[in-house]
């Protein structure tokens, strides 16, 4: 596998031969110069695209100390804020000040450092580390050395204490606290907004100063949800940027755009969606007569030691279904041409110019960055 810089600066040079191909008018017969790269050109067919499919890795393993949803369980830490309801008055000696009011309403205690409340009547009572059931029984048992029988109630009025990060390519980076509720990977990274530029293939939970590699784009799409992989209090979840691109060219808008290496097919780039998911205008359709019409659409895919060129006749009945079916990798290069292409070799070998020139300081780079590790 070569270097990536090096698919880098084939890449430039594949796009600038491209460039002058469709600007010139160059005609398809010329024949190649010397020193070519070696390329094939292969049709575009269902045996094609079946042997051409790749499937992403295995996804990592539960971390050991993941805990089940069925089990998750909050417990109260500091700065926490404890809503609590009593049904009697904490303030029932006759003679309490005036200005006392009656507590029967919810009262807020915020939870300190030391993990404790100051509750009316009894004194500190310490709730850090206790689930909120264990905490009302706590305050209960407190609370029934001075009231007959306390009715109370015990809730989390404001979750302070827990919290885990969410960076990279988000809309909104930050924290999200941890609640009673359990928070999946997936969730967290659903809410803070998910960017074009994200990599959800290989997003990083990192715990305990363990990285985790994780494949969220998998978990959103599986039957779960990735819901067993629960987010616990100092977790940070980075999604990294996604540096898998096609580039597409030729009678086609130039752009480069975002793929999944292992689910974004041909048609998805030349058919354009719209926000309200369906195909886009004719204009922008490729494989439909008007823009594409009897031409040809190439994908080059290859190094700096050889290259495959696959070709598909939009004009064919069936270039749809094939264009649905063939798998895109990062550093495709899509060309459209609203020709019908027939001397393939020739055609093709005029977008692949030498780039020995252009690769001898790329090559030189490389080996100061492999020193220098």
């Amino acid at each position: 596998m070569a270097p990536a810089s090096l698919k880098s600066a084939l890449g430039l040079t594949i796009i600038l031969a491209l460039a002058g191909c469709a600007g010139m008018g160059t005609e398809y017969d010329t024949p190649a110069e010397k020193n070519q790269i070696l390329f094939t050109v292969e049709a575009i067919t269902p045996a094609l695209t079946q042997g051409l499919r790749s499937r992403p890795p295995v996804g990592a393993a539960l971390p050991e100390d993941m805990v089940a949803p069925e089990d998750y369980t909050y417990r109260i830490g500091p700065t926490d804020v404890l809503s609590i309801f009593v049904n009697q008055s904490l303030f029932a000696d006759a003679s309490a000040p005036s200005y006392a009011v009656d507590r029967t309403a919810e009262s807020l205690y915020v939870v300190s450092n030391s993990g404790q409340i100051f509750l009316p009547l009894y004194g500190p009572l310490k709730v850090a580390g206790l689930t909120v059931s264990e905490a009302y029984a706590e305050i209960e048992r407190a609370l029934s050395q001075f009231i007959t029988r306390p009715q109370i109630n015990a809730r989390v009025a404001e979750y302070r204490s827990q919290r885990i990060g969410v960076v990279g390519e988000v809309e909104m980076p930050g924290f999200v606290p941890v609640t009673d509720r359990p928070l999946a990977i997936t969730e967290a990274i659903v809410t803070a907004g998910i960017l074009e530029t994200a990599d959800l293939r290989e997003v990083v939970l990192k715990r305990k100063g363990v990285e985790h590699v994780v494949d969220v784009y998998d978990l959103i799409n599986s039957p779960s949800f990735g819901q067993r992989w629960v987010l616990q209090d100092g977790d940070v979840v980075w999604v990294p940027q996604n540096k898998n691109k096609v580039y597409v060219l030729g009678e086609a808008p130039n752009r480069t755009a975002y793929i999944d290496p292992y689910n974004t097919k041909l048609a998805e780039i030349l058919v354009p969606i719209d926000v309200q998911g369906s195909a886009a205008s004719r204009s922008g359709n490729y494989l439909q007569g008007g823009t594409a019409l009897t031409g040809s659409i190439f994908v080059i895919r290859g190094d700096v030691d050889q290259a495959r060129v696959f070709h598909l006749n939009a004009s064919s009945p069936e270039s749809i279904i094939l264009a649905d079916q063939f798998q895109l990798l990062s550093g495709d290069i899509v060309f459209v041409s609203t020709r019908e292409i027939t001397r393939f070799n020739r055609f093709v070998a005029q977008l692949l110019p030498s780039v020995s020139s252009l690769l001898t300081p790329v090559l030189l780079l490389d080996r100061i960055d492999d020193l220098g590790k």
